[in-house]
């Protein structure tokens, strides 16, 4: 598929224009050099619309003996579009795998109730580790049970390693879906490539052994040095969007903000990055950008929404002045880098 300006319809190889588009791009590319990429990891890395249903092929049909296996894989994602999966790795860790450990670890009732809390604060922090930590300073964790008695050296009841030990050991990394080829890909032309030299590194809201979890998991744990992952538990108090966390994780890896590419699924976290003079490219959820249906917001160019995301202010909007680049999947990042840096 050949990438169009913002306002250009898209032709495919073939020559045939399909009436639909994966990326959206500036006109052109900005002078400065790029020195540096920075991959938040929570659907971004994946993709929360189509993660369940892989993992579901992928369970029952094995690449070394199956030849269709890839075409599976392709008609899972054509479901997906059809119908905005919302299920997956990603709800599971915010219900099952978030209340689990409040009921384990925090000592709540029920999971009704812990999921009241969780989704409160995440509302406000897009951080579950951080949204838990604001929660005890505001006194909304139970108290401890009677008999019941902090570690020794602890004063907080909540303790984000003990999140992180918590997740990394045991939600179901199965919903995943596995591995990407054109993922590893983008990544393998990323690292090898002779001309670009570009620090890879990921930054995300979850806790770090959790994100080095996901990265192994999903076949790019090799793309990012030890001292290039980051996650909240890396950068608190501080968390995405708040500057801080922006500015530690780019002082650690010496890189100026702009000489930098942040790609994201979230607008609260695009918009930070911009205010700060990074490049910004958007990860919109494969299906989720498209040319000549409803929902035009400008540009000839729609946004399709789950209802999942309807009513946050964090939903994907390549329209953004604060967006640089949209593409769908992260496999497309590499596109970008051409119109930007040369093939």
């Amino acid at each position: 598929m050949t990438v169009s300006s913002s306002n250009e319809e898209v032709i495919n190889d073939d020559g045939n224009n399909r009436g639909s588009t994966t990326m959206t791009l500036p006109p052109e590319p900005k002078p400065n050099k790029i020195t540096t990429i920075i991959f938040d990891v929570d659907d971004t890395l994946y993709d929360v619309s189509t993660s369940s249903c892989r993992s579901f092929v992928r369970s029952f049909v094995r690449p070394s003996v199956h030849p269709s296996h890839r075409y599976a894989l392709h008609l899972c994602d054509v479901f997906a579009i059809s119908i905005y999966l919302t299920t997956g790795f990603t709800s599971h860790r915010n219900t099952d795998g978030a209340t689990s450990f409040m009921i384990d670890k925090l000592h709540f009732k029920s999971r009704e109730e812990a999921q009241a809390i969780r989704d409160e604060y995440f509302m406000r922090y897009h951080s579950t580790a951080k949204g838990l930590t604001a929660a005890e300073i505001e006194g909304r964790l139970p108290p401890l049970p009677d008999g019941v008695t902090l570690p020794d050296g602890r004063s907080n009841l909540f303790d984000p390693d003990e999140l992180d030990e918590y997740w990394s050991t045991r939600l179901d990394f199965r919903l995943l879906g596995g591995r990407d080829p054109d993922l590893i890909e983008t990544f393998e032309r990323m690292s090898r490539h002779p001309t670009w030299k570009l620090k890879i590194v990921a930054f995300s809201n979850g806790p770090r052994r959790y994100v080095l979890r996901v990265l192994e998991e999903i076949g790019l744990r090799d793309y990012f040095d030890d001292d290039r992952v980051y996650g909240v538990t890396d950068v608190l108090p501080y968390c995405k969007p708040d500057v801080g966390s922006f500015e530690y994780v780019l002082g650690c890896v010496g890189a100026k903000p702009d000489e930098t590419v942040m790609v994201e699924d979230s607008m609260k976290n695009i918009r930070a990055a911009k205010a700060l003079g990074m490049r910004t490219i958007l990860v919109v959820g494969r299906g989720r950008m498209a040319a000549g249906g409803g929902g035009i917001i400008g540009g000839g160019r729609t946004v399709v929404r789950g209802d999942a995301e309807a009513g946050t202010d964090d939903v994907p909007d390549e329209t953004d002045p604060s967006v640089d680049a949209a593409v769908e999947m992260a496999s497309e990042v590499g596109n970008v880098l051409d119109m930007w840096l040369g093939p």
